[in-house]
């Protein structure tokens, strides 16, 4: 875990910019020792002189072997602040600091064989199928489709915004039952076979806001060529359908599952041209609560979802 500590000294009197705990570490004392005068039990990953508004940093390395940090650790964030904190950072996207050198985030570390070796799937994932839909539809209607007391089914799993995987009660009913799939399998999915090491989710279901369409543009077939650069829109709210509002679309739309959606788009609409806004909503798209809202009626697809007064 590597810690962000500014305004503190070390026992050299030099300050520190991260430092890096080699094992697991009980917070409230990882607290309690910043709050200390010193930080002991540490490794220094890299001191700072000077905040990257006033200079460039340096790496210290054994041996005192100095580099350039240069542009690689964004102070950024921290220089403005005016009071002592700690915050504990992963730093996603960022050059991971080591003592010496600077390695890059997409470079990758030596395989570790000890957590390898303590690393085994599930065994149930063994008795696992990979659905992936044709076209998205309501939960409870997939479920439907196997009867608990019938079905050799006995769970059905989200994994993204159309794959799902089928758990079987045994091998030998999966494997029954892939070989010997009714038509209405094809019917419904474009993929179904027996799950595989790697398998994962590959697109997901959001709401999305979209925001500045002129009256003139509000349709469904709009909003379907507006966010068809994400993917395709599945479905679009009641309140928007029905024109309760004209500010914000409620739009449903399957994107990737590694996409992050927030842009503006210029459109031009007859002799004008407008900046549409489309970014996800304010309450969790990734919450996914499958039961009938009370706000959408959609005979297609309905996508559960918080209560207006409950949206923050």
């Amino acid at each position: 875990m590597d810690v962000y500590i500014p305004n503190k000294l070390s026992r050299a009197g030099r300050r520190f910019a991260f430092v890096r705990y080699r094992n697991n570490v009980h917070i409230p004392s990882l607290l309690n020792s910043i709050n200390s005068k010193h930080v002991d039990n540490v490794e220094l990953v890299a001191t700072v002189a000077k905040t990257r508004h006033e200079g460039k940093g340096k790496l210290n390395g054994k041996g005192n072997a100095a580099s350039r940090l240069s542009d690689s650790v964004d102070m950024g964030r921290y220089a403005n602040s005016d009071r002592s904190f700690v915050e504990a950072v992963r730093m996603p996207r960022s050059p991971v600091l080591v003592p010496g050198r600077v390695m890059k985030d997409d470079a990758q570390p030596p395989a570790n064989s000890a957590f390898l070796a303590k690393y085994n799937c599930p065994p149930w994932l063994k008795c696992c199928a990979l659905g992936v839909l044709k076209n998205p539809m309501p939960f409870q209607n997939l479920l439907d489709l196997f009867p608990a007391n019938e079905s050799p089914v006995i769970n059905v799993i989200l994994i993204g915004g159309v794959s799902f995987l089928f758990r079987f009660k045994s091998v030998a009913d999966l494997n029954e039952t892939y070989g010997n799939q009714p038509t209405w399998f094809n019917q419904l999915f474009t993929s179904f076979r027996q799950w595989r090491e790697g398998d994962a989710a590959t697109n997901r279901l959001c709401w999305v806001l979209v925001k500045g369409t002129p009256p003139s543009a509000w349709s469904e077939d709009f909003f379907r060529l507006l966010v068809s650069g994400f993917r395709s829109m599945v479905d679009w709210s009641s309140e928007s359908r029905s024109l309760v509002r004209m500010d914000v679309a409620e739009v449903l739309i399957l994107t990737s599952a590694n996409s992050s959606i927030n842009k503006d788009l210029a459109v031009k609409i007859g002799d004008k041209s407008s900046i549409i806004s489309i970014a996800e909503s304010q309450y969790n798209p990734l919450d996914w609560v499958w039961s009938k809202p009370t706000t959408t009626a959609s005979s297609s697809f309905s996508q559960g979802r918080a209560p207006a007064d409950e949206d923050h």
